[in-house]
């Protein structure tokens, strides 16, 4: 029962922090509008500034995946230690 209790509990929190990258990533980022900042200062050519924009979307995107993953992973935990925990109530 502790293990299921830790197991949802980690599987809450990282739902929580894959809305929260969701949200982050779907808002302008401050990454994007102090690049933009810089590229008017310094008059950096527009595809540096670009660039830049891609990397940081495909940081966010590349984060976003893995948090997802990570998501299953915990539920499918979650479903097994359920099934573990029917399968000794009904040994028992």
């Amino acid at each position: 029962m502790v293990t299921t209790s830790i197991v949802v509990v980690t599987v809450v929190l990282n739902l929580v922090d894959l809305l929260l990258v969701l949200i982050i990533t779907r808002t302008p980022s401050i990454v994007h509008i102090i690049t933009l900042v810089i590229s008017l200062e310094l008059r950096l050519p527009i595809v540096i500034n670009i660039t830049i924009i891609i990397v940081v979307g495909t940081v966010g995107l590349i984060v976003v995946v893995v948090s997802a993953i990570s998501v299953l992973v915990l539920i499918i935990a979650v479903i097994v230690d359920v099934v573990d925990l029917v399968t000794i109530v009904v040994v028992v």
